[in-house]
């Protein structure tokens, strides 16, 4: 069925029956070699990155924000029509594709943070089949954990030095603008404006009402982190993870907790540490470059300069001789 996109009145087509159109859209897509079993519908700081490791201790991996620092061009770019599709008011009509979402998360069992999180109602309509989790946070919480991890990321100079340094690289220069597309057109404020709380919970409120519209009751169950194996291993029909211990004892794996705003800055270190550390060899080695033509012109005109020069002077005072003993001669 076609949903109404409220952004810009258009229509975002993401029925089964619409491959052949979307397909023109965003090309052919890679074949899918998992199923899509579980979309989480929740934002980051909602305890996403623990739902990604739960889900991969019950063998269903995920697809995370943590994934797409490490995505491929072509995927960032496929996410950018993605935001486009349903957020950017100056685009018109687009379409979503399960084309291009299969391009992206075909390796993938299930998707779980932003950017999926921001199309879990498209997402749950391309994957009929999948079961989804509606992740929950009381809103103080989640906004007060936002400001903790999000301001000093979002701070311009810092965003601007980002820019600079891993300029070189075309994969990080799409992933950087990707993270502008996404402030821009979807938070559509900074965490650091003096209304960002207000329009924080707003969004929050809307985000959470639209999944809850728009995806029916018996597809999904409500959830927090807290409420720990049971409810969720109920929910998808699995077992609840247990390991026998050096005892013999068979006890219950603990539920994960990981990415607390305390361990944030460290997460982002392990993930985006290796991209900053190529973006400086590039870097050094541009600049070692320049420094060794520098150097070349340096020394060509010390040494080879002075040489040119004679020979120059050598021939143009023979070619003056010559040419007056000519002149005499004709005379």
């Amino acid at each position: 069925m076609p949903a109404a996109n409220k952004a810009t009145g258009s229509t975002i087509l993401v029925g089964p029956d619409q491959d052949d159109a979307r397909a023109l859209l965003f090309g052919a897509g890679s074949p899918r070699t998992l199923p899509m079993k579980v979309i989480v519908c929740g934002l980051g700081r909602t305890g996403t990155a623990s739902m990604q490791a739960a889900l991969g201790i019950l063998g269903i991996p995920a697809y995370h924000s943590f994934n797409l620092w490490q995505d491929s061009l072509a995927n960032i770019r496929l996410w950018d029509r993605a935001f486009d599709a349903k957020y950017n008011t100056s685009q018109g009509a687009m379409m979503l594709s399960r084309n291009g979402f299969d391009a992206i998360l075909g390796s993938y069992s299930a998707v779980v943070d932003v950017p999926g999180a921001f199309f879990g109602a498209e997402l749950a309509a391309l994957y009929p089949d999948a079961k989804v989790v509606i992740l929950n946070r009381d809103p103080e919480a989640w906004f007060a954990s936002c400001q903790a991890t999000f301001t000093q990321r979002a701070q311009p100079l810092r965003q601007a030095l980002l820019r600079l340094v891993t300029w070189w690289d075309p994969r990080v220069r799409a992933l950087a603008a990707n993270l502008d597309k996404k402030q821009a057109e979807v938070w559509r404020f900074e965490w650091h404006d003096e209304d960002a709380r207000e329009k924080a919970l707003a969004f929050f409120e809307g985000y959470y009402g639209e999944c809850r519209a728009r995806i029916a009751p018996g597809r999904r169950i409500e959830f927090t982190v807290q409420d720990g194996w049971a409810p969720l291993c109920e929910f998808l029909g699995v077992e609840v993870p247990s390991v026998v211990g050096e005892d013999g004892v068979r006890r219950e794996v603990p539920f994960p907790r990981t990415n607390e705003s305390a361990s944030f800055a460290q997460t982002r270190q392990k993930f985006a540490g290796p991209i900053l550390q190529q973006a400086k060899w590039d870097w050094l080695t541009r600049i070692g470059l320049v420094a060794a033509v520098g150097q070349a012109v340096f020394i060509s005109r010390r040494v080879w300069l002075p040489v040119v020069m004679r020979v120059v002077q050598t021939g143009t005072a023979v070619l003056g001789g010559g040419s007056g003993a000519a002149f005499g001669r004709l005379k």
